[in-house]
């Protein structure tokens, strides 16, 4: 599909461009189930799905399911609705596009510490742009200039997704296939290194030069990402050994987390490198208790909890000395649709340490954090 295009790139325009290109995701995704993660190991016939309900969807669409028809466009009487105003406009793409390159990236511009996502003493909330910077309206999803983008725009950390290629090499993709976002076909298994990260990322975005943009390596964006900002990766391959030997041997084991679908690779990457550390994903308050006799001697740094259950249980995950993600889906829902941005604290509020955004600068917003 693609996206509208606006020729006119005065920021009236790019900010309008924008919404629709938002607005036209938050609806194929919402009627796609797009916002999924196909995490659930079922292209990984050697993985046991430990933990988690094999007929349960990820969590990625969980705010999605949370948010009430009617908060999409009457928002509850009361709610402190932030509106856009008409100064707001959307980021330059200069700033990350192929234009960029010639441009030195800054080091770290998030206020927040990177230690903080394991420090218990230090409760910054944290923003987490979704495969790189968000759904794609913006830059291309796990791409560089979406990393680029998260590292001039104060992000605190992004999600990648890496799969394993047929020589056993990893690069940065969401899907089993590399149809969707890239020039060519075929799946990520059944092409080798050379082959995937030749592959152009295909995706019509206005206001931006991404012609440059070819599938990464995941020790490229190992290297952009290096001490700017925190990477929690979603494991899309069962081969979580290659992915912890990969965080040592870059030398990232204080700013890299595994994120995985079941407690079998997570138990993988530990078995290969004790030290590596891993985020889990429990999906019902008997699994996160579960997690605490598993993982005893040795807890994961970070729980993915489902927005729903999280009242429930981020008292004892905090009790724990951890951390807790949350996918703020259904809070750029409200942004995007309603201009409403009083979901990003509603999450906090209930308990959660670390937002996943579609839309990460609509939750630095929300934060206080930009204008």
């Amino acid at each position: 599909m693609k996206l509208p295009v606006a020729a006119d790139r005065s920021p009236s325009s790019r900010r309008a461009s924008y919404l629709l290109r938002a607005a036209v995701v938050v609806v194929v995704a919402s009627v796609l189930g797009l916002g999924c993660d196909d995490s659930s190991g079922a292209n990984d016939p050697d993985v046991e799905i430990v933990g988690q309900d094999p007929d349960s969807s990820d969590s990625d669409t969980s705010a999605e399911t949370n948010t009430p028809a009617d908060t999409l466009t009457d928002p509850q009487d009361g709610v402190d609705s932030k509106d856009l105003t008409p100064e707001w406009s959307p980021p330059e793409p200069s700033l990350f596009d192929c234009t960029s390159l010639e441009n030195a990236l800054p080091g770290r511009l998030s206020p927040v510490p990177l230690g903080c996502i394991t420090d218990p003493s230090c409760h910054e909330t944290m923003i987490v742009g979704h495969r790189s910077f968000g759904s794609g309206s913006t830059a291309p999803e796990n791409s560089r200039a979406g990393l680029r983008a998260a590292i001039r725009l104060g992000l605190d950390g992004v999600e990648l997704d890496v799969r394993d290629t047929l020589d056993g090499q990893l690069v940065l993709m969401h899907d089993g296939s590399v149809d969707r976002t890239t020039n060519g076909s075929g799946e990520v298994s059944a092409l080798t290194f050379e082959e995937v990260t030749a592959l152009v990322l295909d995706l019509d975005l206005a206001d931006g030069d991404f012609g440059c943009e070819t599938v990464p390596s995941l020790a490229e964006a190992f290297e952009l990402a290096r001490d700017r900002l925190f990477i929690h990766i979603d494991c899309k391959t069962g081969r979580a050994d290659l992915v912890a030997q990969a965080i040592s041997d870059a030398g990232m084991l204080d700013q890299v987390i595994i994120s995985t679908p079941d407690f079998a690779r997570a138990h993988l990457a530990r078995r290969t490198v004790p030290e590596v550390m891993v985020q889990v994903r429990p999906d019902t308050a008997e699994a996160v208790e579960t997690v605490f006799v598993e993982f005893s001697a040795d807890l994961p740094e970070l729980f993915e909890i489902d927005d729903p259950l999280l009242p429930a249980v981020e008292a004892r995950i905090h009790a724990g000395g951890r951390k807790a993600l949350v996918n703020a889906w259904g809070a750029d829902i409200r942004a995007v649709i309603n201009d409403d941005f009083a979901g990003y604290s509603e999450i906090v509020d209930r308990g959660a340490d670390l937002l996943q955004c579609e839309y990460p600068l609509f939750g630095l917003r929300a934060l206080g954090r930009i204008p």
